[in-house]
């Protein structure tokens, strides 16, 4: 995939993307994309995308990295549960 928002972020705007929260919606995206295409690329589907973008959880993962996975359980939804 083209990394052309990344690149003018860090070349021409001179950002530190490591602490942007945009930067994390476009590899979040990057990732859903990926997913889509890996299970159907005549026709993808994008249910998922409300798992991506962190606004569900959904067991299992497949690309999505154990890390970030592990994160959005214990922010989001471990808090929910002790309550």
């Amino acid at each position: 995939m083209d990394a052309w928002p990344e690149y003018t972020a860090v070349t021409y705007d001179c950002l530190d993307i490591t602490n942007l929260c945009c930067m994390e919606l476009v590899a979040r995206r990057r990732q859903l994309i990926a997913d889509a295409h890996s299970q159907s690329p005549g026709m993808p589907s994008y249910l998922a995308a409300d798992h991506y973008m962190g606004q569900s959880y959904r067991a299992g993962g497949g690309i999505v990295t154990a890390s970030l996975t592990d994160h959005m359980f214990r922010s989001r939804w471990l808090p929910r549960m002790q309550s």
